[in-house]
This record gives structure tokens, sequence and C-alpha cells, in this order.
């Protein structure tokens, strides 16, 4: 279905600017958001909530956003309105295993070992790039469920972002290893592969040397 997918690491720290990031004059148009929910393939469905532009007949390229610990489908909004304001389709959605739930409900006591649970569990690592290469394989199937995307979506300009533990999940599509315990684990998307899709993958603002759960990448 696609042709190449370029894939983008956006920094991996544990906090993101509340304010408007950019300046100057670039044009752009308006952008809405809706919340759906994606039938995937393997009989699951995905809450994402995506941002298009307003109007427009495409094609637009899509961007699927990985969200960190703690997150939700609901953050990163000014990355998504940005990108859709400017001809993109960003999708955000929600990490099952490691996403507000992981707070919700624990008492302070619990919540080091709800965190851990959420970055060490095999489940919920292995979970977060199998629903972004889901999500990629169902955007047929988001074009149905929100009609305003029908026919518009640039299959073959695919790219996928994260923030922090969305940083190691992207790097994951790519084809980053797992290193924990025994052989490496890949859960990348052959589809997806450096030589065969991916054309840059770029870690950018690690706080340190490693990006993510066994992670031997190194960035700046």
């Amino acid at each position: 279905m696609l042709s190449r997918i370029a894939l983008l690491v956006l920094g991996l720290t544990m906090a993101l600017p509340a304010g408007e990031p950019w300046r100057g004059t670039l044009p752009n148009g308006s952008a809405i958001w809706a919340d759906v929910t994606v039938a995937l393939d393997d009989g699951t469905n995905a809450a994402v909530r995506v941002h298009h532009p307003a109007a427009g007949d495409g094609p637009w390229p899509v961007v699927v956003f990985s969200h960190g610990l703690g997150g939700s489908r609901e953050g990163y909004g000014f990355l998504g309105k940005r990108w859709a304001e400017h001809g993109y389709v960003s999708i955000h959605p929600d990490h099952p295993g490691s996403d507000t739930a992981v707070f919700r409900g624990n008492a302070p006591a619990e919540l080091t070992q709800a965190m851990r649970q959420a970055t060490t569990a095999l489940r919920i690592l292995e979970g977060r790039p199998r629903l972004i290469a889901a999500l990629i394989s169902a955007l047929p199937t988001l074009e149905r469920v929100v009609p305003a995307l029908a026919g518009k979506l640039d299959h073959k300009r695919v790219g996928v972002a994260g923030h922090s533990y969305g940083g190691w999940t992207t790097m994951s599509v790519a084809g980053q290893k797992l290193r924990l315990s025994g052989e490496p684990k890949d859960w990348s998307d052959p589809r997806h592969s450096p030589s065969r899709r991916c054309r840059r993958v770029v870690p950018a603002c690690c706080p340190n040397p490693r990006t993510g759960p066994g992670s031997r990448v190194r960035c700046w």
C-alpha cells in the first residue's frame, strides 16, 4: 500500500512546551479534529484523535504520532493542529497499558510500580510499535470512518513521530531492536523496514545515550 515511510522522532524529553513553539508568517489553512474508533486487522479497535485540514481535496500526507508514558490521544494537540493547518493528517492513538490509565486510580506508593510495569512488560512494549503499524495498514478504514478524509489521504507519504516513550516506539517501528535479555526483540513491520520504506530516522534531544528500553541508539 505504501511506497515509503519517513520516520521522525521528536524530542525525547519528559515535558512539552505549553505555548506556541513556532513563529513566522508561513501560509496556513484551518484545521479540525475528530475522535474516532478504528477497527484493526487483528480484530481489535484503536481509539484515535485525527487532526486534518478543514478544507481541500488532498492528497494529504499522513503522520502517526505516538504519545509518551501516561499520555493519550488528547495530548500534543499543538503539533496535530500545526501539521493539519499545513496540509497534513495527524493521527494520535491511545496506547493501552501506557496511557493515562497508568496514573488513574493509583496511590502515590503504587505509581512507581505501575510506571515500571508500563515500560517493562513485553506485552505493552510490543503493543506500541504493533499498533502504529496496524494503524498505517488501516488508513483505508480511517477514510471510511472519517468521511472528510475519503479519497484524500496520500498513502505513499506516511510518517511516524513520537515523544519520549513514543520516540522509542517510532524507532522500534523503524527497526530498532529491543535488548533486555535473551535474543533481541524485533517488532518492526517488514513493510516499513529501512531497506524498503524508511527514508530517514532522526533521533533528537535524547536526555542520555539510550533512547528507550534496551536501546543502544546514540544521539545528540
